[in-house]
C-alpha cells in the first residue's frame, strides 16, 4: 500500500464517518419520537385500567424542568448541525465543537442515568452504540490522524 493511496482514502472514510453519524442521529431521534410516544401511550392506558399512581401518572402541563430540557435538546441539535458543517468544511473550532458537544452529551447522561429502550428494543440499543462508535472514530480521525492537518486554524494575513 502506497502512501498516496492511504492519503486519498482517510479523507474518504473521514466522509463516510460524517454521513453514517449524521444518518444514525436523525434516525435514532426519529426511532426515540415513536418509542417516546408508544410509552406515554402505555403509561396512560396504565393509568386508567388502574388506580393513579404518582410514578407514573402523566402531568396535564409542562412543567419548568421539561421545558428547560426541550430547550437544550433544540439547542443541542443547532450546535450538532454547525458542527457537522464545520467538519465537512474543515473549519478547526468545528472538530473542538463536535468534541465538547459529545462530552456534554455524555456528562448529562452521569445526573440523568443513560437511556435503556427496554427489552423490546434491542435495534435502537444497537443503532445508539453504533453511533457511539462512529463518533468515538470520527474524533480519533479527526485529531490523530494526517486528516488533521486539514483542521489547522485558518491564518490571516495582512
Amino acid at each position: 500500500m502506497s502512501a498516496t493511496s492511504k492519503d486519498v482514502k482517510l479523507p474518504r472514510l473521514f466522509q463516510s464517518l460524517l454521513l453514517a453519524d449524521i444518518v444514525l442521529s436523525v434516525l435514532l431521534a426519529c426511532l426515540t419520537m415513536q418509542f417516546d410516544s408508544q410509552l406515554q401511550a402505555a403509561i396512560a392506558a396504565e393509568s386508567t385500567a388502574a388506580p393513579p399512581s404518582p410514578a407514573l401518572s402523566v402531568p396535564a402541563s409542562p412543567r419548568l424542568l421539561d421545558v428547560a430540557a426541550l430547550v437544550l435538546v433544540f439547542v443541542m441539535a443547532a450546535t450538532q448541525l454547525v458542527s457537522w458543517v464545520g467538519l465537512f468544511w474543515h473549519r478547526n473550532w468545528a472538530r473542538w465543537l463536535y468534541l465538547g458537544l459529545l462530552l456534554g452529551e455524555r456528562g448529562l447522561q452521569l445526573p440523568f442515568g443513560a437511556y435503556s429502550y427496554g427489552l423490546d428494543w434491542h435495534f435502537l440499543d444497537g443503532l445508539s452504540q453504533l453511533r457511539y462508535q462512529c463518533c468515538g472514530t470520527l474524533l480519533v480521525t479527526v485529531f490523530f490522524t494526517s486528516v488533521t492537518a486539514r483542521f489547522q486554524p485558518e491564518t490571516v494575513v495582512g
